[in-house]
């Protein structure tokens, strides 16, 4: 076992607390002092359930308990390991993509282009973007990832006609909104964002590889050109217990 795990308070048979909760607290402990930093991978439960002298079921529940709260996450056929913490984001008013909101808070993440293809709009997405049924869209697909785990799905409709050639983009190296702006000359000037908790569906969670059931918070909308154009509708969706949204608040004196 690691040295850092060597400091892994043990447990108090006689304590009345249950044991799985004591050494759930204990690593715990370990990872919110950031002596177990995060993508570490946790020792077997073999060995930990050694360690602390209890079986090995005390020690999956003790598991268990971790990842309802978000601390530790299972890859299976590879172990369990360490989260990294919640990405903060301001809720910001400016209308910039999801993209570079995360650049702009110093996260580093990588992008996988799923589907980019020609499709027809159907009447809910037409609607949205204020176009005839059947009207020509662009459709991009994107997956995201932090510390090689996928954690952002999102979805863009534009009007194909607006943006010949979009096909041929690598948005593996760039991003939507950078793209509009130099090789269109379309600047996004409002965009407008509705959010809310969802379950995952079958689909989501075979990309964002969780739990079917789990919670993933969807930002839905549109984003708007000059003189209140609609040029995309989005469908994003995040795994919950990645991202904390914030803002501040001021009283008028």
């Amino acid at each position: 076992m690691e040295n850092s795990f060597l400091e892994l308070e043990k447990v108090n048979e006689a304590a009345p607390t249950p044991l799985y909760y004591q050494a759930a607290e204990s690593i715990q402990k370990l990872i919110e002092e950031e002596k177990i930093k995060p993508e570490t991978k946790l020792p077997s439960e073999e060995s930990l359930a050694q360690y602390f002298g209890v079986s090995r079921p005390t020690i999956s529940n003790a598991i268990d308990l971790l990842i309802k709260k978000s601390l530790v996450y299972r890859d299976r056929g590879k172990g369990t390991f360490v989260r990294d913490k919640k990405i903060q984001l301001p809720l910001v008013q400016e209308p910039i993509s999801f993209g570079e909101a995360l650049k702009k808070a110093g996260v580093n993440f990588y992008t996988e282009v799923l589907e980019l293809k020609k499709i027809k709009t159907n009447k809910s997405i037409a609607e949205w973007l204020d176009l005839k049924t059947g009207s020509a869209l662009v459709y991009l697909q994107r997956l995201r990832y932090m510390n090689n785990e996928p954690f952002l799905l999102t979805q863009s409709y534009l009007p194909y006609d607006l943006f010949p050639g979009l096909l041929e983009i690598d948005f593996t190296r760039f991003s939507l909104f950078s793209i509009l702006n130099q090789k269109y000359h379309t600047s996004v000037i409002k965009a407008e964002r509705y959010m809310k908790i969802i379950r995952a569906s079958e689909g989501e969670t075979h990309f964002l590889k969780m739990p079917i059931g789990d919670p993933l918070l969807q930002m839905e909308g549109v984003a708007f050109s000059s003189q209140d154009r609609r040029i995309e509708y989005f469908d994003i969706k995040v795994k919950a217990d990645k991202i904390v949204f914030f803002t501040t608040l001021h009283c008028d004196k």
